[in-house]
């Protein structure tokens, strides 16, 4: 669990790249393991490209390499935030709340 936070603080700064800005179609691919997201744009006229990506990556889905495979739309960024809130928590500050408390057990 604790890497997958991790994982979705990388999402948040993974989609700011240029080619996903300018998207209509939003494929997600969380890899916690890693603490990887793949975040890959598609124009509206590439619905049914994404879509088959997105069934190739549903299958692979295993809960280890890929835990997490979403195809979603939005106008905008920052509507996708909006939208999809779960997807770019900035967990940074839980995540350092979590480190210090480890850090404070392994002392006792």
């Amino acid at each position: 669990m604790y890497d997958t936070l991790r994982a979705y603080r990388i999402s948040a700064n993974a989609i700011e790249n240029e080619k996903v800005k300018k998207a209509y179609y939003y494929l997600l691919t969380l890899k916690p393991k890693t603490r990887v997201v793949n975040i890959k744009g598609y124009q509206k006229n590439q619905l049914q490209e994404a879509t088959e990506r997105y069934l190739q990556l549903e299958q692979a889905v295993d809960g280890e390499e890929i835990s997490q495979v979403v195809l979603v739309a939005a106008d905008s960024l920052k509507l996708l935030y909006r939208a999809y809130p779960n997807y770019f928590l900035d967990t940074e500050e839980f995540t350092s709340v979590l480190d210090r408390i480890a850090k404070l057990a392994k002392e006792q």
